[in-house]
């Protein structure tokens, strides 16, 4: 068992602040703008989703709609995605590090592919994945 907390890997979507505060607040992260070029401007959920499988644990967005697309066919770790897309950061920040133990338990534990949903009250719930909705 390892002592080192689970690293993420963070959308776009969720802009530069969220993941440099989610950062000072002692989450291990890497923005998938720092990975590829242009600022992952132009990079598909697909590619900075396998991207992640092989470089962490688990992925943070804002992008719900990735848990009904073909993007999430292609994952092999928890995806963990905000229920509305027009938060503020704050909001974002708060509703991710208030399930950060909930979070990284399900992360460290590599369960595959699965997509959470963290909603607005801070509830936070597995998404069932069919292969037909793929």
């Amino acid at each position: 068992m390892t002592d080192l907390p689970p690293r993420f890997a963070i959308d776009r979507c969720l802009a530069k602040r969220v993941p440099t505060a989610l950062s000072e607040l002692g989450w291990s992260l890497v923005s998938i703008y720092e990975v590829f070029p242009d600022d992952a401007e132009h990079i598909p959920d697909e590619d900075w989703i396998q991207w992640a499988n092989e470089h962490v644990d688990g992925a943070l967005t804002k992008d719900e709609k990735i848990r009904r697309s073909s993007s999430l066919q292609v994952a092999a770790l928890p995806i963990f995605g905000l229920s509305r897309q027009d938060l503020g950061y704050q909001e974002m920040i708060q509703l991710f590090d208030r399930n950060r133990a909930h979070i990284e338990r399900i992360a460290l534990s590599h369960p595959g592919r699965q997509f959470w949903t963290i909603y607005r009250s801070g509830e936070m719930r597995r998404t069932d994945v069919s292969e037909s909705q793929l």
